[in-house]
């Protein structure tokens, strides 16, 4: 019976240690989808504002050649717009000139409300919220028509969930909504193709309590402020934990808390937007050394491209020291590099092509590259890439176990040509010349899902779509499958405990047999007979024997 008991123990703890392992890993197969127009390059937190105009650039070349692409910029409206209606562009213009010159994306953080636009109680506080959210709105429409495509992201506030940074009162998720209602409608009004976050909010917030940002966030889906915005923000502090620690809690600090964040957000619906870790790393102490805090910083990263779709760029928490310690910086306080830095800069800069990790991936998503000439459309809320220029040719790196396309079959489509890693697919495609033929024409036009190829092996693979001949193609996302992997410690465990789990089960039997007299007791303590005895002596009892 302990036998049996302990078999039991080990098969209950593999059926629970699997999902434990697997949680938040998505397989690409999640509907609806989410949409990462963007790489998942290299991202870091820097205020250009504090470099003289002949440094910028020379620290964006060092960031550029170093794989960085993101940079969270933050945007001080006193500034800028010291009085009303006057403004003063100089800083501003020349990052982003030198930002787009070295093709940078800047993801804009308004904060620092002028004294003009506060109460009068407020005026000690350089980040409280304006009295009049029509003034940030304003605000919003001149910055975002100033800068146009050059600035595809802005964020209104920068954790506003903390008393200090909400004029000292208390933090209002539903005035913080409102003033996120107006300076959405002037975003997009001023450029439609501007994406919003939702401000980065602080663990431990007002409350004191690590837990207080996702509380804060439910509150902001509560009073309706999911349609005004349309990536999450969130603080990605390690912690004291390693990138492979897979505890999941609301209430600890370490990378896999941003599955719990994933999770709130698929419990309110939404389920199609990104996460954004706009802070991200591990502080250096004691405890700590650079060097671990480093090697932590790029297997993070790894971690969140191989199994979360839904994570978007992971911005280092700073560039320079925020504070005298530096705890969380990539370069010290003299401009020399960290380890961390050095770290993520090998890694960024080792020429390997974009790879698409698991999930969707848009036909603006950096991972895809284009020959020929190629068009956008918009349809069913997607962007579509069509071409009619024979020989046309879309290549996606991805790193998966199996590829979709989504592509519209259409009276004059055309013929679509295929490769895998250079091979026809493996697939019942035809084949024709050592390429695949996809025959897209149809009498109606209309969207399939078609499945390229499954089961491959768990890496990195090289997708090649080509127009063979007249006609047209038009390829509406490519969606990135991957089996989850058989965990074999937890398989072997779960043996194992079957083997228990039928050995206790047998003595089960004998002793039940026993009882009811079927089986002659034994003579020694402790005797069982052998399985051979056992079967013998019961097919004689019941053979009148």
């Amino acid at each position: 019976m302990l036998l049996g008991f302990i078999g039991v123990m080990l098969v209950m703890t593999s059926s629970v240690s699997d999902p434990v392992l697997h949680r938040g890993v998505e397989t690409g197969e999640e509907i609806p989808y989410v949409h990462q127009n963007t790489g998942r390059e290299l991202a870091v937190n820097v205020d250009l504002t504090r470099f003289n105009p002949t440094q910028i650039d020379s620290v964006l070349a060092t960031l550029q050649t170093s794989g960085f692409v993101y940079l969270r910029q933050p945007i001080s409206w006193a500034t800028i717009e010291p009085t009303q209606g006057n403004f003063d562009w100089t800083q501003l213009d020349a990052i982003f000139e030198h930002a787009s010159a070295r093709g940078m994306q800047i993801m804009a953080t308004i904060e620092n409300t002028p004294d003009w636009a506060r109460r009068a109680s407020e005026r000690g506080y350089a980040d409280a919220a304006p009295s009049d959210p029509q003034t940030l709105a304003a605000f919003t429409t001149a910055l975002v028509q100033r800068y146009g495509a050059r600035l595809p992201f802005v964020q209104f506030y920068d954790r506003p969930n903390l008393p200090e940074r909400w004029g000292g009162s208390t933090p209002s998720p539903s005035e913080y909504v409102q003033l996120m209602a107006a300076a959405n409608s002037a975003a997009r009004g001023a450029n439609a193709e501007v994406k919003v976050l939702l401000a980065e909010m602080d663990p431990r917030g007002a409350s004191g309590e690590i837990g207080d940002d996702f509380n804060f966030i439910r509150q902001v889906y509560a009073v309706g402020g999911a349609p005004f915005f349309d990536i999450v923000s969130l603080q990605l502090d390690g912690g004291t934990h390693s990138p492979s620690d897979r505890s999941i809690s609301e209430s600890d600090l370490n990378l896999s808390r941003a599955i719990a964040l994933r999770e709130l957000m698929i419990e309110q619906g939404d389920r199609a937007k990104a996460i954004w870790a706009t802070r991200y790393g591990w502080a250096a102490s004691a405890s700590l050394s650079n060097e671990d805090a480093a090697s932590y910083l790029l297997e993070g990263i790894q971690r969140a491209r191989e199994e979360w779709p839904w994570m978007g760029p992971m911005f280092g928490w700073s560039l320079i020291p925020e504070d005298p310690w530096g705890s969380y910086s990539l370069l010290n306080a003299d401009g020399t590099a960290k380890p961390q830095f050095e770290k993520l800069a090998s890694f960024g800069a080792s020429g390997a092509p974009l790879i698409a990790a698991t999930g969707y991936a848009p036909m603006l998503s950096r991972a895809v590259d284009y020959s020929g000439s190629w068009n956008e459309q918009h349809l069913n809320g997607l962007v579509y890439q069509t071409s009619s220029e024979t020989g046309a040719t879309m290549t996606l790196h991805f790193s998966g176990t199996g590829i979709d396309a989504i592509l519209r079959e259409s009276p004059d489509a055309g013929i679509l040509r295929a490769t895998l890693d250079g091979k026809p697919l493996p697939g019942n495609f035809p084949v024709e010349d050592g390429v695949s033929i996809i025959d897209l024409e149809w009498y109606q036009a209309q969207d399939i899902r078609s499945s390229l190829a499954s089961g491959l092996s768990d890496g990195e693979h090289v997708l090649v779509l080509s127009l063979a001949d007249q006609g047209s193609v038009t390829v509406g996302g490519l969606i990135v499958t991957r089996r989850l992997p058989m965990v074999w410690p937890i398989i072997l465990l779960a043996v194992a405990g079957l083997i228990l789990l039928i050995a206790g089960f047998r003595d089960v039997i004998y002793l039940v047999a026993q009882r009811w007299g079927h089986l002659d007791r034994p003579t020694t303590a402790h005797a069982i007979p052998s399985w051979g005895h056992f079967s013998e002596r019961w097919t004689g009892r019941w053979s009148g024997r």
